[in-house]
């Protein structure tokens, strides 16, 4: 919601992430809220469902393709700049 926040991606791709391997109980109430989840494994399977469904011919999916590469682009910088290090500067730029 950070990045919503400021412009940085849009309410569609927090959706995406918000979405990532999410398990719902019989009422509809999110279950195992604090399990680790392996998004990259969960961005490929979906890939892989997508690229099935648009072979078919759904126009929609190639919407949500472009949505779900782009997530993945997001979640590889934001992996990469939590990795960066640290810089002593006047100004705190990280969140």
């Amino acid at each position: 919601m950070l990045l919503a926040d400021r412009g940085i991606i849009d309410g569609d791709l927090v959706g995406v992430f918000s979405g990532i391997d999410v398990q719902f109980d019989a009422q509809g109430r999110e279950i195992q809220i604090d399990r680790e989840v392996d998004a990259y494994a969960f961005f490929n399977n979906q890939l892989n469902v997508l690229q099935g469904v648009i072979a078919q011919g759904n126009e929609f999916a190639k919407g949500a393709l472009v949505e779900l590469k782009t997530s993945i682009s997001v979640m590889m910088a934001l992996e990469e700049h939590g990795k960066a290090p640290r810089k002593r500067s006047l100004v705190n730029i990280r969140v």
